[in-house]
């Protein structure tokens, strides 16, 4: 699966900049 499905859920987050990490 590709992660940048989960891409823009993260985005969205306060924690994007975290999340954009862990999704790396």
């Amino acid at each position: 699966r590709s992660t940048n499905e989960a891409a823009p859920l993260f985005t969205a987050s306060p924690q994007n900049k975290y999340m954009k990490n862990a999704v790396k």
